[in-house]
């Protein structure tokens, strides 16, 4: 892993616009047995706050992540969705977990897209039929509140310093705190990795805070982001969904996929998970 950058306000504010979301199956209504784990940020945008993440963190069975069982069709498999809270439930559980509701669900071309002009598409770097495939993000609103604030667990350096206290709210991406990649500046990627149940009760993971990585391009509809080693899957597993930031404390958009054995990064543009956001309002609107 990288070194955690110095600047103890930026750390902090990545920290706290990370959220871990857990995908479970459908009759797990308390989250005992977590399928899939994923990265997410609040967003505040039109008026409402949403909840984003990287739709193969919901649907990984459509990704081709987990197995299928013969003769179920992925398509037909349903979950339930839980936010990680990081407040203790009682001395023994680790942590309470928020059920989630509502998503959108943008990992194919829907009816939702289908009035779109060709400049719209092209803004969104709809440029080929396989896009469809790449869009790969899902959000809800989450604008009445959640039952239990989202809190920082703590986060250390490399050394075993703290850098980031736990009980610290979590906080929301403004639209005013979004750019475009720069190819002179370093980038950050923070989650966590290793999660797992231990006891039937105790949350555990490991901290993941990535730096120093450069922007190289943008290609497909993606932004390619090169890290400073060769890329570990198992090291990343769990970050699709978090923001990727620069050195300023702006994001540019979504970290949804790595390329194992290689240094890169791929990261979903924010302005096209804003446009996104717009066709689902408009959607809504329109059915009266």
């Amino acid at each position: 892993m990288c070194e955690i950058v110095d600047h103890l306000e930026l750390n902090e504010a990545i920290w706290r616009n990370h959220y871990q979301i857990i995908t479970a199956a459908e009759d797990d209504v308390e989250c005992i047995n977590p399928q899939f784990y994923g990265s997410a940020f609040r967003l505040q945008y039109r008026d409402k706050n949403w909840l984003v993440t990287a739709d193969h963190v919901l649907h990984p069975e459509k990704h081709g992540l987990v197995e299928v069982p013969e003769g179920v069709n992925a398509d037909e498999i349903e979950h339930r969705y839980f936010l990680v809270n990081n407040i203790n439930a009682t001395d023994r559980i680790a942590t309470i977990f928020t059920k989630l509701f509502g998503f959108y669900f943008y990992n194919v071309y829907d009816d939702t897209l289908s009035d779109l002009t060709e400049e719209e598409l092209k803004e969104l770097g709809a440029t080929d039929e396989d896009f469809w495939k790449r869009i790969d993000v899902s959000f809800c609103d989450i604008s009445a509140g959640l039952p239990k604030q989202a809190l920082t667990h703590d986060l250390h350096d490399h050394y075993g310093n703290l850098i980031v206290k736990s009980g610290l709210i979590k906080l929301s991406l403004l639209p005013e705190s979004v750019t475009e990649p720069s190819a002179d500046k370093t980038y950050y990627d923070f989650g966590v990795i290793d999660n797992h149940i231990e006891d039937g009760v105790r949350f555990c993971r490991t901290n993941a805070p990535y730096g120093n990585l450069r922007f190289i391009e943008a290609k497909d509809g993606l932004f390619r982001f090169q890290c400073p080693f060769h890329v570990v899957y198992d090291n990343w597993a769990a970050l699709s969904g978090s923001l990727m930031f620069d050195s300023d404390g702006l994001s540019v958009g979504m970290s949804v996929r790595v390329d194992p054995d290689t240094d890169s990064v791929w990261v979903m543009p924010m302005k096209t998970i804003l446009r996104l956001i717009d066709y689902a309002i408009a959607h809504e609107n329109s059915k009266g």
